[in-house]
């Protein structure tokens, strides 16, 4: 499974981006545990497989707190779709 870690160093990159600017972020765990972070408005994500996590974040957001938070949104997707 990824690591908090991996997704901090992403979310980190899009906050350089786009500065203090509101973004909404989303984590996307596929099932071969491949992953990606998108950020910017959700109806232009082209891949909807596997299991996602989603936050808002701007340039004051904890970091390691959006990235749990979105780790454990596609864990509990992953348990609601195998229960």
């Amino acid at each position: 499974m990824i690591t908090s870690t991996e997704i901090i160093m992403n979310l980190q990159d899009i906050r350089d981006f786009n500065g203090s600017e509101e973004i909404d972020v989303r984590l996307q765990v596929l099932d071969d545990g491949g992953w990606a972070v998108h950020s910017g408005q959700a109806c232009y994500d082209t891949d909807h497989h596997g299991a996602w996590g989603a936050s808002i974040m701007d340039g004051e957001s904890d970091l390691t707190e959006i990235a749990e938070d979105l780790i454990e949104q596609v864990k509990e997707q992953i348990a609601d779709d195998e229960g």
